[in-house]
């Protein structure tokens, strides 16, 4: 189901010798600056799925779930994600770097 001011997903393929892993990226900036700053990264779909919604001013608008990307902390590129405030602590506790800025550290947010 579409919320209002949603984009669409993209995810791109990491290839396994840079870490095996895949990535989201919301609206079409953020999936152009990936492609862009990753040329070895394959985009798999340009609408991967449903369309999510930014944060604004690091939250989500009401009738929407945060998802929060952690990036773990090696050259082989990793990507994890959490709809849970105490877990995406515990993967950034864990040497995981979240993905954003700011106390909520929201990527994106997802409709309920």
């Amino acid at each position: 189901r579409s919320h209002p001011g949603s984009l669409r997903v993209c995810r791109s393929s990491i290839p396994a010798l840079l870490g095996g892993s895949h990535i989201l990226g919301l609206g079409t900036a953020e999936c152009d600056a990936i492609a862009q700053a990753n040329p070895g990264y394959v985009l798999e779909s340009p609408n991967f799925t449903a369309r999510m919604v930014p944060p604004q001013a690091g939250a989500c608008p009401a009738g929407t779930v945060p998802i929060h990307r952690l990036l773990d902390n090696r050259a082989n590129a990793s990507f994890r994600y959490a709809t849970d405030s105490a877990l995406r602590d515990r993967m950034a506790a864990s040497g995981r770097l979240p993905e954003r800025e700011g106390s909520s550290l929201v990527v994106m947010c997802a409709p309920k």
